[in-house]
């Protein structure tokens, strides 16, 4: 399993949207339920655990809702989405650039573009999630 810390000051971080979401779909989202749960779920949080976050649909929701007070861990057992939960955590600024400049590429030639990107080395940490979001693999 691999997990991160995101910080307990994170709505006060500069450049932060107010409100979040999921930024992948994931098989088993919770994103059309939430309705149906909102009730079962505590008020409020001290410190949130999510053993399987996925798209974070619940995280998010309780999160822009302001029901998490303290820390919350995210974790996952697939290291490239965690990558990206990562990278937006460390870096988002650089990888939105990165997302539009794929975009713009992608429009001159989207078929031959595509198929180049999938075929980069995607072992380099910071290329996993722009090539991820990007062609939606994982």
């Amino acid at each position: 399993m691999l997990a991160t810390k995101l910080p307990t000051d994170l709505k006060t971080t500069p450049n932060f949207l107010t409100t979040a979401g999921p930024f992948v779909t994931w098989a088993g989202g919770k994103t059309q339920l939430l309705g149906q749960f909102d009730d079962l779920f505590p008020p409020d949080f001290n410190n949130y655990i999510e053993p399987m976050v996925g798209g974070g649909a619940v995280f998010f929701h309780l999160f822009n809702n302001s029901r998490i007070k303290h820390d919350a861990f995210l974790i996952d057992s697939n290291p490239e989405l965690m990558n990206c939960y990562f990278v937006i955590k460390e870096d988002v600024d650089s990888l939105i650039l990165e997302l539009q400049w794929l975009a713009e590429e992608y429009n001159k030639e989207p078929k031959e573009f595509f198929y180049r990107v999938r075929k980069w080395d995607r072992s380099s940490g910071f290329l996993r999630p722009r090539s991820l979001l990007f062609i939606g693999e994982i």
